[in-house]
């Protein structure tokens, strides 16, 4: 008789470790699942950011009046903390997307200003510090040709 309830109870242990494995199994699992998920919110939250910020600059970069001076100056006034060099533009970000020094920075903003005939070209990129690129913008602006003390039928 004892030898039958020993093995009720070992066969009783047996399915509750079963059941204990599938469980931890089961956790192990929603674990990577909410974790991925969360680095794909992160992901799409900075792709959203950068987007948004890249858009920002082109948009200062539209309303200037074609030159490198005013473009770099416009947005060095709009973004007190820009470090401007040339036709360079670069800002620093924390991991909260807030103004940041270069040494604290876990996002940088390049921005790279040229002229090539009647166009004025932007490259503005966003990458992190490890130098893995987060969003890209070409922007290509047209200048209006400026006629100096001539009248619409002379230069036609």
């Amino acid at each position: 008789m004892k030898l039958h309830s020993a093995s009720k109870s070992s066969l009783f242990l047996l399915e509750l470790l079963f059941s204990i494995l599938f469980f931890i199994l089961t956790a192990a699992l929603c674990i990577q699942v909410f974790v991925k998920a969360r680095l794909l919110s992160q992901d799409a939250e900075n792709l959203t950011f950068s987007h948004n910020l890249c858009e920002n600059i082109s948009t200062l970069i539209r309303g200037s009046d074609g030159s490198l001076q005013d473009a770099s100056d416009a947005l060095c006034r709009f973004y007190p903390e820009a470090v401007c060099e040339d036709s360079f533009v670069f800002l620093y970000y924390d991991r909260g997307w807030e103004p940041a020094d270069r040494e604290d920075a876990v996002y940088i903003v390049t921005v790279s200003l040229s002229r090539e005939e009647q166009f004025l070209l932007a490259q503005i990129g966003i990458s992190d510090a490890q130098g893995q690129e987060i969003y890209t913008l070409p922007a290509s602006f047209h200048i209006p040709r400026q006629l100096a003390n001539e009248s619409y039928e002379e230069a036609i």
